[in-house]
């Protein structure tokens, strides 16, 4: 029997998006104690490089907007979003809501250089798959 390994399967998770009560915290717990490579930091958002891949650390607020139209929740929710990097967002979003899987949103191009879409597994940890543009 083959099993169709599915429209994720080929991809490559890149990076992890983790909501912060106290940004300063964990610009702190990161930088400081882990020893992450800064990539980017402002108020509401910095970005580390660890063990080769990208962690993003975001303040409630703005990680309320990534993640719309559902919301960060609160501690000890779940509170990542895993992103997936493939080759083209619009096909695997395709190929995702043709097995009834609801994208959360997107497909959107992001001021940051991607075009994302986001969807949550039924315990509603959140996903999303991202596009380089």
């Amino acid at each position: 029997m083959t099993i169709d390994p599915g429209p994720l399967s080929r991809g490559v998770i890149t990076q992890v998006t983790l909501v912060c009560d106290d940004l300063p915290e964990a610009l702190h717990f990161y930088g400081e104690l882990l020893g992450a490579e800064e990539l980017y930091a402002d108020d509401a958002w910095a970005v580390y490089r660890l063990a080769g891949l990208l962690v993003t650390l975001v303040s409630e607020r703005e990680g309320g907007r990534m993640v719309a139209p559902t919301t960060p929740a609160a501690a000890p929710g779940a509170r990542a979003l895993v992103t997936v990097e493939v080759g083209d967002v619009d096909a695997v979003a395709e190929a995702l809501t043709a097995r009834g899987i609801v994208l959360l949103n997107g497909p959107v191009e992001r001021p940051w250089g991607a075009r994302t879409a986001t969807f949550a597994d039924p315990a509603g940890h959140l996903w999303e798959i991202a596009q380089e543009l």
